[in-house]
């Protein structure tokens, strides 16, 4: 054999080690993020952020909103409207705003004593059976 073809023997099995590697490590990817999804959002929507409490943990760490969708600066990054401070936040801290509720009416509560107030409201959804037998007003 001459040396042009030796090295290109060389050249060859050096690829073949390349692209074996390199497909172990592909599916040793698609097996670990078998069920990541891909996640984006619209202009305009309406999206929960991951804020870290005080502590460093991230254990205690809290979604709040609603926040806005304001830009979108690449696939994985959005600007967001937090209550009127807008910051630049990875997709990885945003999560879809299923639930919207814009408006809550409390009706004057009454229990038999005139002076009993009550100043809290809550939404019981129809699926909810907690709380046995609900009669709804419209």
């Amino acid at each position: 054999m001459t040396a042009s073809s030796l090295e290109l023997t060389q050249d060859k099995q050096d690829t073949q080690d390349y692209a074996m590697s390199h497909t172990d490590k592909v599916q040793r990817r698609s097996k670990y993020n078998l069920r990541a999804r891909e996640k984006s959002f619209e202009i305009g929507q309406t999206v929960l952020v991951l804020i870290p409490d005080s502590t460093s943990s991230k254990t205690f760490s809290r979604w709040i909103g609603p926040a806005v969708i304001k830009d979108k600066l690449s696939n994985h990054s959005y600007v967001v409207d937090i209550n009127g401070a807008v910051k630049h936040i990875h997709v990885d801290k945003l999560r879809k705003c299923h639930i919207q509720v814009f408006e809550v009416i409390c009706d004057k509560v009454t229990t038999g004593h005139e002076q009993t107030r009550i100043n809290h409201c809550a939404v019981i959804y129809d699926e909810d059976s907690d709380f046995g037998s609900v009669c709804h007003r419209h």
